[in-house]
């Protein structure tokens, strides 16, 4: 027998610990993966609630500036798109707050069909936008409606409608 095929004790022990140090290291990185990536997920689902919020607000925004119009007038603004309709309004991109994903003019304008007398509390809607809830969901339309609720519906079960 040769002097290196004898491994003493004390090399297996320190085999085993070696073993038991990159089992530690291991565990230990995967538990830091976790929490970095939850603690990543969790900022970006509070940006982006931020974010809805913020595109709330600026609809309430045009939906104001849309019943100063209509009180005005006595009617809403003719059916246009949304940067037309901003114009029409006289809202400018400094009249709203700063959102990070949804732009204003992504929504959608719809002008009520025929004169109608206001003051209108229909539950038609007025404004619609879609919007991401969730890092990892769908979008999701938002409905402004004309007597001033806003209802968040789910595009996969919408069905489409007459007018939209």
């Amino acid at each position: 027998m040769k002097n290196n095929d004898r491994i003493s004790s004390g090399e297996i022990l320190e085999k085993k610990e070696k073993k038991g140090c990159m089992i530690v290291a291991v565990v230990l990185g995967c538990i830091l993966t976790a929490i970095v990536a939850g603690a990543v997920w969790i900022g970006l689902e509070l940006c982006l609630h931020a974010d809805v919020v913020g595109t709330w607000a600026n609809m309430g925004q045009v939906d104001k500036a849309l019943f100063m119009y209509s009180m005005s007038h006595g009617c809403y603004p003719p059916q246009q798109d949304m940067e037309s309709l901003l114009e029409t309004l006289g809202l400018k991109d400094s009249d709203f707050q700063k959102v990070w994903l949804t732009d204003i003019k992504s929504a959608e304008y719809h002008a009520p069909p025929g004169a109608v007398k206001v003051p209108d509390v229909s539950q038609d809607p007025i404004l619609t936008i879609r919007v991401r809830q969730h890092v990892f969901g769908g979008n999701q339309l938002y409905i402004l409606r004309r007597d001033g609720s806003g209802i968040t519906v789910n595009e996969a079960s919408l069905t489409p409608a007459v007018g939209w």
